[in-house]
């Protein structure tokens, strides 16, 4: 009776329809117990009713005769033996229990299968479905408070992208801007990747013009297509109200009419660029004949100047990095930075923002994908009793509150520039130098210590730089090694996502004593040579052979 209260009738109510089918011929295995049990109590206590009412010289007979018959009903059967439970030994154990077993048998660390049993102990504690998804699917909500932020957009000449794609890299993530306009950036503007930005190109009339415009993957943007060199328009959406940017550069070489971006002005447009302008009113000393014609057309399409703090030519007094929109509430900073001869410029927007947090997601995917396993069988139960679309809308509902459930929000760390302050300090002072060393020898002195020193610096530049590499590679290398116990694996795993294999470039052909370099010769070449050796046999039909093989395959 112990054992039937103690494991049977747990096991019949915590199992679902098909399992307590299986403990059927457990239960008739206590009926016969139970009933023997019975039986024998009757029999007892009707022998002990006898003695009372037979005179002795019987009972002795008696109680001979019932103890033979009981032993030979008995001989095979031990009532006082071990319990004994046929195909009920997963069923013995509770859903806790026997995650834990299974968990040992996957070899989860402690910690791993105290998260396990927790999420295990809300599910089997809940009084409904919906009660256990409704609490996972409100996990880690409260904290993701999302704060408003105000756009920013950098403009920057970069005077080539290859030499300085490092340099805007780190400042557009050191002001933390959404927009960069990225003027006169050349041939090499595809070189240098801008992490988490998407990058819109437009080419210009010389090998060193050009204007990409970059805008951060949170944003949607939308390109404008026109054909008009140096010039780049955007729509971006995603903000507190849709704006477009339009990115120019106007080398003094280029003759170009501004009416041509005229139908492309509207509400809310921001023109910013190098303009190669001045306009005395606008930070510079003088009014020029293209400043004079920029102005006209400003005021002619409605559009207001955004004044900065200073100018941003670095060899003279001038202000050619020009900012305009039919905006208002739009300020204009100069940032005094980079290596390049113009000065960055910061455009901020305080009546335009996006919505944002500074938290991004990191699930648990190992215990994620231990309480799908171990919650499968319920699922599985559950697609018996409801029809395929509800059981569908629960099941991936299911999915998405788990992952919640084990999915932690971190706080974003801030951007590490790609080469240490002490290297970038050391390039400034070089194009300081190298400056200084141009603008001298332009106006005809010659300073051979200048250009020594040039020469000395930037051969210690680069040997910090490399110095700087190296340095990370070996750190990557440790690194990759030293978490894994498959460490050849996880190494190479990992390196050939980096290091991938490049099919060596087909220019030329030999044939003979002649060479062959055209695209058409080569393909006349190859295709007359693969043709003889793959063209097919003829067949002698005099031979016996031949005629009988041809005979036998047609």
């Amino acid at each position: 009776m112990k054992d039937f209260v103690q494991y049977f009738i747990p096991a019949t109510l915590t199992s679902g329809k098909s399992e307590r089918i299986s403990l059927v011929p457990v239960a008739n295995e206590y009926y016969s117990r139970f009933h023997f049990g019975s039986s024998r109590l009757i029999n007892g206590f009707q022998l002990n009713h006898q003695v009372q009412l037979i005179p002795t010289s019987h009972n002795n007979d008696i109680i001979k005769t019932d103890q033979h018959r009981t032993l030979s009903r008995t001989s095979n059967l031990d009532v006082l033996a071990k319990a004994f439970f046929p195909a009920l030994h997963n069923y013995l154990l509770n859903p806790r229990d026997e995650a834990m077993h299974r968990l040992k048998t996957w070899n989860f660390s402690t910690k791993d299968q105290k998260l396990v049993l927790s999420l295990l102990d809300e599910w089997y504690s809940g009084r409904t479905l919906n009660t256990v998804l409704e609490e996972w699917e409100q996990v880690g909500i409260a904290s993701l408070r999302n704060q408003k932020e105000y756009i920013k957009i950098l403009c920057y000449n970069v005077e080539g992208w290859g030499t300085r794609a490092v340099e805007a890299i780190d400042l557009a993530h050191e002001v933390q801007v959404s927009v960069c306009i990225f003027t006169e950036v050349g041939e090499l503007w595809s070189t240098c990747r801008l992490p988490h930005f998407n990058k819109f190109y437009q080419k210009g009339t010389n090998k060193n013009g050009g204007v990409c415009i970059a805008v951060g993957k949170h944003l949607k943007a939308t390109r404008i297509e026109v054909n008009i060199p140096n010039t780049v328009i955007i729509d971006i959406t995603g903000l507190s109200e849709p704006v477009r940017i339009i990115g120019i550069y106007w080398p003094t070489s280029q003759q170009r009419d501004l009416d041509e971006i005229q139908p492309f002005v509207i509400e809310s447009t921001i023109l910013s660029g190098d303009f190669n302008a001045t306009v005395k009113e606008w930070n510079s000393q003088i009014t020029d004949r293209r400043g004079a014609s920029v102005r006209e057309w400003i005021n002619e399409n409605n559009l207001n100047y955004i004044t900065s703090t200073t100018n941003t030519s670095k060899r003279s007094l001038r202000n050619i990095d020009l900012s305009f929109s039919n905006m208002s509430t739009i300020s204009s900073e100069t940032l005094c930075s980079g290596t390049s001869d113009h000065w960055p410029i910061l455009l901020s927007c305080e009546n335009i923002s996006f919505d944002t947090n500074v938290f991004f997601p990191h699930t648990n995917r190992k215990i994620f994908e231990a309480v799908l396993a171990l919650l499968q069988i319920f699922w599985m139960e559950e697609q018996k009793k409801n029809s395929a679309d509800e059981w569908y809308k629960q099941y991936i509902r299911f999915i998405a509150a788990v992952k919640n459930r084990v999915t932690h929000w971190k706080e974003r760390d801030k951007y590490k520039p790609s080469l240490p302050a002490y290297i970038i300090e050391k390039l400034k002072e070089i194009r300081k130098v190298r400056n200084r060393y141009y603008h001298l020898r332009h106006k005809g002195v010659f300073s051979e210590e200048t250009r020594v020193l040039l020469r000395t610096m930037t051969r210690e530049s680069k040997v910090d730089i490399a110095k700087h590499k190296n340095t990370q590679w070996q750190n990557f290398l440790f690194n990759i090694q030293t978490p894994y116990d498959k460490a050849d694996k996880a190494f190479w795993a990992h390196l050939s996502r980096i290091c991938k294999s490049r099919s060596l470039p087909f220019y030329k052909l030999s044939e003979g004593t002649k060479i062959i370099s055209t695209h058409e010769g080569i393909t006349n070449e190859l295709f007359q040579y693969y043709s003889e050796q793959f063209k097919v046999p003829a067949v002698d039909s005099s031979n016996e052979h031949e005629d009988q093989i041809d005979r036998k395959y047609k």
